[in-house]
């Protein structure tokens, strides 16, 4: 028995997505969320031939759903989402990104600017007119990590949009990227963080990662910024420079590197590693994949 829209909509607000693995009624849940919006409704009333006199967007998806109770329905659903998803020129995004000669983070450690100016200008007592220079670079440093981490973000996620086993989200959805055949998947992309590798030699720890991902998966998980935490199944897309770890995030605007590697690790279809792990002293389960990209 298909379980009602609004069950599903009351079970998507709980923190842990565990309920949400090997569920199918979940999975057309959350492709009729990447399609309903309030600007295509006359499209997709068209389209999914839903009534006039249906005018809000949850009657909408709710109808979409009732009807989802057969594959080619659903088949219809995904073949929409490709036909309106539109890839981003990947050679003009690499293009932005090379602008950036330099990648420094304004800001604390959580990449925080606005704490960071509190803390070393107004908390400390700092001088705000002697100190120009050193705010203006700051923020500077900041604004151009940021947008090269926004960009680089775009085309690591148009890659994945290219692969044929990959559904994007049309709509953005908290904590969903994309589906990978009837899985639902959010992306995350991160330089090897130092406070993983810690004293260990970082060839090693590369291969070891390779062989075995558990740990700095778990890591990941357990290490996450209070403010954005989730549960969520996450594919991690990881960059490491073995040979100079300074410039790791040059990686990150390889196109031909992360094509290949991206494609590689979706046409082998490897299985999701079942992950457990602690945060605020709260237990989770979830789902993970790792893409470690190294040169």
């Amino acid at each position: 028995m298909r379980q009602l829209y609004s069950e599903i909509e009351k079970q998507r607000k709980k923190e842990n997505f565990e309920w949400l693995n090997s569920n199918y009624d979940a999975y057309v849940w959350f492709l009729i969320q990447s399609i309903v919006n309030r600007k295509d409704v006359s499209d997709l009333q068209k389209e999914f031939e839903i009534p006039k006199s249906l005018k809000t967007i949850k009657s909408i998806a709710e109808y979409i759903y009732d009807n989802a109770d057969n594959t080619q329905y659903v088949d219809k659903i995904v073949n929409y989402i490709n036909k309106k998803n539109k890839i981003d020129n990947l050679d003009e995004i690499v293009t932005q990104l090379k602008e950036t000669k330099l990648f420094n983070w304004g800001g604390d450690f959580q990449g925080s600017l606005e704490k960071s100016l509190i803390k070393k200008y107004i908390k400390n007592n700092a001088s705000i007119s002697a100190s120009i220079d050193s705010i203006t670079n700051e923020t500077i440093n900041y604004l151009y990590a940021s947008k090269y981490n926004y960009l680089s973000s775009k085309l690591t996620e148009n890659i994945f949009f290219k692969h044929a086993s990959v559904t994007p989200t049309i709509n953005k959805i908290k904590s969903v990227d994309f589906f990978i055949g009837e899985s639902f998947w959010d992306l995350k992309q991160t330089i090897l963080p130092k406070a993983f590798i810690d004293k260990r030699d970082l060839k090693s720890l590369i291969d070891e990662v390779k062989h075995n991902p558990y740990e700095l998966i778990k890591w990941l998980y357990e290490n996450q910024g209070e403010m954005r935490f989730g549960s969520e199944n996450r594919i991690f897309v990881i960059f490491v420079d073995k040979s100079n770890y300074s410039e790791s995030w040059k990686l990150k605007s390889d196109l031909k590197l992360l094509e290949s590697s991206i494609n590689k690790f979706l046409d082998d279809s490897k299985n999701s590693i079942d992950v457990t792990f602690t945060f605020k002293g709260a237990d989770y389960k979830t789902k993970s994949k790792l893409i470690l990209i190294s040169k």
